[in-house]
């Protein structure tokens, strides 16, 4: 009996690891999208009718997106809208259970918001945007800039790059050769 109490006491003491969480999935329709723009997420292999929290984890801020409730099989879907003021970078989708522990976890790299256009352009002010008083001013929007490659270009590019070959192997012969 003795033995038993000491076994007692000693199984007492011992740390006992509880595990409150199945490891779920979190699948994205996207691994890139744009901030404001629409993404898909899928969640799969999680606690059944339970809730939990998505956010979307970023270095500097996290965005709480929305709260969603798994089904008899431990899944769900939501389409939803991504945070308009989410600076561009790396970010991490994830699901929180209500006991605060992340469940689920899917990268995803953010780009900048798609501007979009208030009214068109007039004609050769591409890349601009009217102000106030209706006069262009630059912006970070790509300009389309028509490229053309004449006869004299692809003759130069030409010579220098037979210039650059014939050059190349002259060193290597001349490397070759003992002194």
């Amino acid at each position: 009996m003795r033995g038993f109490g000491w076994s007692l006491l000693l199984m007492a003491c011992l740390p006992v690891t509880a595990v409150a969480h199945e490891t779920g999935v979190i699948r994205l329709g996207a691994k890139t999208a744009s901030a404001g723009g629409q993404l898909e997420i899928r969640g799969s292999k999680l606690t059944k009718g339970t809730e939990f929290r998505l956010e979307l984890r970023g270095v500097m801020k996290t965005f709480t997106l929305l709260n969603v409730r798994t089904d008899t099989t431990g899944q769900f879907v939501v389409h939803l809208s991504l945070p308009a003021d989410a600076a561009p970078g790396n970010y991490t989708v994830v699901a929180v259970a209500p006991d605060k522990d992340v469940v689920a976890r899917a990268d995803l790299a953010m780009t900048a918001a798609v501007p979009q256009p208030t009214s068109p352009m007039p004609v050769g002010h591409e890349g601009m945007a009217p102000s106030a008083s209706g006069t262009p001013h630059a912006t970070d929007a790509m300009m389309d800039l028509p490229v053309s490659t004449g006869s004299v270009e692809w003759a130069a590019i030409t010579a220098m790059t037979a210039l650059s070959l014939f050059g190349g192997l002259w060193l290597l012969l001349r490397r070759a050769q003992p002194a």
